[in-house]
């Protein structure tokens, strides 16, 4: 059987750590009623399309390992079991190709929409694995607190301006803050579960997200028509097949065990108010390359290389002259460029500083909102530890 977190794969825990897991299972009220999941047939089709497509547990995904929770009601169940509604919502979004097949590219979208409902000043992506090789997001990650001060899809914004190439990915992320519906409460939600960063997921945020998929002016045209009639092609490709997993009551056995998955990660990783830097949603460190990384941008990283594998061979010698001038004359063009940018950027930055008192009268305010809110998330947290502490 295919390793499936959440479901056909556990963590490897001591035996200190796995009773400290049972532990949270029996003071934990987030799976009572769970007889009572086969009366939520569009949970067990949400379970079946998650494993299809992401082979990922939808518990798993909106879970603290990914920096997320499940931020709805289900008043007869517990919150393991999603409702209805949000069940069938987060099926057709799973089976959208923007993800391509990739759960980690749909757990930023859920990060991010619920990050700028909430006003959330976090450092994000939270992982360099988020990043997908796109350039912007790859900058994002880099530079987060060296980027103008404002809401992370401002300084998303400011990424892409800095991006030369144009990438489809972050630039539908950035349309999905046209479509966030927040409330005047929402900035004083602090976004943590059992001492950990986790995101609420509302229903509110999958409707975002679905508004900015079926509003985006895809490349590719196929793409083009609503979520919905890709989730209704998507059921008729799939048939009426019954050996999907999880078959008949076999799903109150994949909850526990997704749970359990999940509490495991916890008790591995510890009480945090922050994810560990460097790490990935499935506790391993990230390994991924980065655009900036591989790509050099300095005359001494770029042109050397290239001019080094210049065969000087008599016979190839007139023709790696002429390359190399045409190098250097596009290097020329290149420089010249720069120097152009860099003197637009030169004439901005004065006009910037004519308004420097009220910039940094707005950036010290910023700064004391951002304190007083930091303080309250972190005796909000402490709170919480010394509750867990108690338990």
């Amino acid at each position: 059987m295919d390793k499936i977190p959440g479901v056909f794969k556990t963590w490897e825990l001591s035996s200190s750590q796995q009773s400290e897991v049972e532990r949270l299972l029996e003071d934990t009220d987030e799976m009572y009623n769970l007889n009572l999941v086969v009366a939520y047939p569009d949970f067990q089709v949400l379970w079946k399309t998650c494993l299809r497509v992401f082979r990922y547990s939808p518990n798993c995904l909106i879970s603290a390992i990914n920096y997320l929770q499940y931020g709805g009601e289900n008043k007869q169940v517990g919150k393991a079991i999603f409702s209805t509604a949000f069940s069938k919502l987060l099926s057709s979004l799973i089976v959208h190709p923007i993800w391509d097949c990739n759960y980690r590219k749909l757990r930023v979208a859920l990060q991010f929409v619920v990050m700028c409902r909430i006003e959330s000043g976090e450092r994000w992506p939270a992982s360099r694995c988020d990043t997908f090789d796109c350039q912007a997001l790859e900058l994002l990650w880099e530079r987060f607190d060296e980027l103008e001060p404002g809401s992370v899809s401002q300084k998303l914004r400011q990424a892409l301006a800095l991006t030369p190439v144009e990438e489809e990915f972050p630039t539908f992320l950035l349309t999905i803050s046209q479509y966030v519906n927040q409330k005047t409460t929402d900035s004083d939600i602090n976004p943590a579960y059992r001492g950990l960063l986790a995101y609420p997921v509302e229903m509110r945020d999958l409707k975002s997200i679905e508004q900015a998929l079926d509003n985006y002016a895809w490349m590719h045209e196929a793409w083009r028509i609503s979520t919905q009639r890709i989730w209704e092609a998507f059921k008729v490709e799939r048939g009426t097949s019954t050996t999907e997993f999880p078959k008949g009551d076999q799903l109150k056995e994949y909850i526990p065990s997704a749970v359990r998955h999940i509490y495991g990660y916890i008790v591995r990783v510890g009480v945090s108010p922050t994810p560990s830097p460097g790490v990935d949603a499935e506790g391993s460190e990230g390994s991924q390359i980065s655009w900036l990384d591989s790509h050099g941008s300095s005359d001494e990283e770029v042109y050397p290389t290239m001019s080094g594998a210049i065969d000087s061979s008599g016979r190839q010698r007139s023709a790696d002259s002429e390359a190399l001038r045409r190098l250097e004359a596009s290097n020329h063009e290149l420089r010249a460029g720069y120097e152009a940018l860099r003197a637009d950027h030169e004439a901005l930055r004065e006009r910037v500083q004519a308004n420097e008192g009220l910039i940094a009268e707005n950036e010290r305010l910023r700064r004391q909102r951002n304190a007083f809110r930091a303080l309250a998330r972190r005796q909000a947290r402490e709170i919480q530890v010394l509750r867990q502490q108690r338990t």
